[in-house]
């Protein structure tokens, strides 16, 4: 079975997905982070992700 991805896409400081990141891992899925200003990009992430996070 294939990691589950997370993507985050906004946020302030990538040191605060600390957190997230190593329960996420605990679960077995990884943590994905990239800025996404726009709709297209949040559109774009989403097809390469099983769930998101936004600030």
């Amino acid at each position: 079975m294939a990691k589950l991805t997370v993507f985050v896409t906004d946020y302030t400081l990538a040191e605060e997905l600390d957190l997230e990141a190593e329960i996420l891992a605990e679960a077995g899925a990884e943590l994905v982070i990239a800025q996404c200003r726009t709709e297209a990009k949040v559109l774009e992430a989403l097809g390469e992700c099983d769930a998101m996070i936004t600030q």
